[in-house]
């Protein structure tokens, strides 16, 4: 797909890896790009941004487990800007302390809302916006942590297996749609999310280790696989591991 012109939304898009997308995106030349999130003080300043870098954006404060604050996301727009040919569905978070299994049932429930149904919502509604206009890409979050075990954090890994599951068996959107469904799965990467595994200031116990041992990636590494993505119509039910900050590509699947 050549971006320049064309409509993006990107959930959980006002920091960390979707505020570098809708920035890659912006840069790429794309018309607008739509945030959803939140975080309304972060979201109005990644709008911002985003104006700066010479595309057309809006923020709409959208909390990913509500399919009604979804839908309404999409719906505007597709009234501001005409259409939405690009939906990066992004938002995500992690457990949090106290880990399993003393994290509180509500907390469990509330990873698997956002993590996984967010991105379920985020899919469908985006069928039916993008089918009136003749199609387009989607883009789910995941995480190579979906390939393996993370008993601190099942809910976490589980919810990303889920997410590479779904995305895989949405591979038919295109022939039906014309909608391209992919997955992109982020290495571990310095966002604010890593704090987030813990107390929300530093990282959880069980996750301070590893990242003493690993280099970790950019947003923007990310962000450049995205794009990859997006301009490559070959790739339709792919999912892009980004683990390596010297390529920033491998595929599985």
């Amino acid at each position: 797909m050549d971006i320049a012109g064309k409509v993006a939304v990107v959930t959980g898009g006002s920091a960390g890896i979707g505020l570098a997308i809708a920035n890659a995106l912006a840069d790429a030349g794309a018309g607008a790009v739509v945030i959803g999130d939140i975080d309304d003080v972060k979201g109005e300043s990644a709008v911002a941004g985003i104006i700066e870098r010479g595309a057309k954006s809006v923020y709409r404060h959208t909390d990913v487990s509500n399919a009604d604050e979804v839908r309404a996301l999409y719906e505007e727009a597709a009234e501001s800007f005409g259409q939405v040919d690009i939906a990066f569905n992004n938002a995500g978070i992690m457990l949090g302390e106290p880990g399993w299994p003393e994290v509180a049932i509500e907390q469990v429930g509330r990873v698997v809302k956002i993590n996984l149904l967010g991105v379920m919502y985020g899919t469908r509604v985006a069928v039916d916006v993008m089918s009136r206009t003749g199609g387009g890409i989607v883009i789910n979050t995941a995480s190579p942590a979906g390939f393996g075990p993370m008993p601190n954090d099942p809910m976490y890994s589980s919810t990303k297996a889920a997410i590479i599951n779904f995305s895989f068996s949405c591979v038919t959107l295109q022939a039906s749609h014309n909608i391209r469904v992919n997955t992109i799965m982020p290495g571990v990467t310095d966002t604010a999310i890593l704090n987030k595994s813990g107390d929300g200031s530093e990282p959880a116990e069980w996750l301070a280790p590893i990242l003493g041992m690993i280099n970790m990636l950019t947003v923007e590494d990310i962000a450049k696989g995205a794009i990859d993505v997006i301009e490559d119509d070959s790739r339709v039910g792919e999912a892009l591991s980004i683990e390596n900050p010297a390529e920033a590509s491998g595929d599985v699947g």
